[in-house]
């Protein structure tokens, strides 16, 4: 089978530490190493917006409606995980409160609510306009988290431990509500 390419994007491989599709599938943000976060049309393979960051961008991740994007800094660094508004490019706030490197973030839907993940063990749920933690999954609840996921209506989190457990919490209340168990090795997102 030979494929041909539909778009090509103009950016330096060296410099990409990661990409992935926006949630509506419209638009592409690649997160770079020279601190820059990138938003493309996933179409025409143009530059929307470039945002320049005060730290290197290991991943990135856009808003269902496109308006913000939160970056997780790069892991060697200890930077915290910033929220920036696409269309002006200025950071509305930082998630500070990980004691160790971020592994990844995820959006809530368009609620504002993001959820973080880091080696520290613990998954922390943010009010992404204010910067806020409102919730944290991990050591105080016996468990240390490996990674977790958002629900998009931002009321359930899928968290997994290291022990092959997967824990569906409320994010209100950041208590497990269902275990699913039977997993032999952990469980990644």
């Amino acid at each position: 089978t030979t494929y041909k390419s539909l778009v090509t994007f103009n950016v330096k491989t060296e410099q990409l530490n990661y990409f992935r599709f926006s949630p509506d599938g419209k638009s592409i943000v690649t997160a770079q190493k020279d601190k820059t976060v990138r938003i493309w049309n996933a179409a025409r393979g143009t530059l929307i917006k470039s945002i320049e960051t005060t730290d290197a961008v290991e991943d990135a991740v856009e808003n269902p409606s496109g308006t913000r994007v939160v970056t997780v800094p790069d892991r060697k660094g200890d930077g915290d995980p910033m929220v920036w508004d696409t269309s002006t490019g200025e950071r509305i706030s930082t998630l500070t409160g990980h004691d160790s490197p971020i592994l990844n973030a995820w959006f809530g839907g368009d609620y504002g609510e993001i959820l973080t993940t880091s080696v520290d063990g613990t998954a922390r749920i943010w009010n992404g306009e204010q910067g806020a933690e409102l919730a944290r999954l991990g050591h105080d609840n016996g468990f240390v988290i490996d990674s977790a996921q958002m629900s998009p209506d931002a009321k359930w989190v899928a968290a997994a431990t290291a022990d092959g457990t997967v824990l569906l919490c409320d994010a209100q209340i950041a208590k497990p509500v269902v275990t699913l168990n039977g997993h032999k090795k952990a469980v990644e997102t």
